[in-house]
């Protein structure tokens, strides 16, 4: 079984460059005609091991509605770089100070089909940690054991078709929440990444 030092041993040889950049693949073209966003894939340490935090979306959102994502957004023109973009979206949504997380690193960077190509770092918080959705963005925080994400009943596999290329989509069930889409892919790639999946 994985222990939480083996998995920061791991996230720590991540680095500023993607470890997976669909920029290298097929979705090349599509790149230059996207708008730069970021998300940060939050970590925290409890008795479970290590826990994720994502969030479910406001349903009075114009995009994504109602869907469960990790907190992000799109760069700003007073953003630094893209991992700024993630910390400061982190902490307007979710009022997670960016001083309190320790950044490992990108994990890939891929377009999506609402017209963005983002790039999700991995960072840890400490506990005991007060999280505080904005109700303007956010519906509700959602904290689950990463290893419970790596349970095969939980999971399941689809296919479609984006740009004329068939594509994985990667789904996971959490109580009465579904990870999927974009943020799917993103859980499904750290889980590969740390070998849990």
């Amino acid at each position: 079984m994985t222990t939480t030092d083996e998995i920061r041993r791991k996230l720590s040889m991540l680095s500023d460059k993607p470890r997976f950049d669909f920029k290298d693949t097929w979705a090349a073209e599509l790149f230059d005609e996207l708008t730069p966003a970021a998300v940060l894939v939050p970590l925290t340490p409890t008795e479970n091991g290590l826990d994720v935090v994502l969030t479910k979306r406001s349903p009075a959102l114009n995009k994504h509605p109602g869907q469960v994502s990790f907190p992000g957004g799109r760069m700003d023109e007073d953003d630094r770089d893209l991992v700024w973009t993630a910390l400061r979206e982190s902490h307007e949504e979710i009022a997670l100070e960016p001083d309190d997380v320790t950044v490992y690193g990108a994990l890939l960077k891929l377009p999506t089909i609402t017209g963005y190509t983002v790039t999700a770092y991995v960072g840890e918080f400490p506990q005991p940690y007060e999280l505080d959705p904005n109700p303007n963005e956010i519906e509700t925080l959602i904290q689950a054991p990463l290893m419970h994400f790596a349970q095969d009943d939980i999971y399941r596999l689809e296919y479609q078709t984006w740009e004329n290329h068939e594509f994985p989509m990667h789904y996971f069930d959490y109580e009465d929440q579904v990870v999927w889409g974009a943020t799917g892919f993103m859980l499904y790639t750290l889980l590969e990444y740390l070998g849990l999946r």
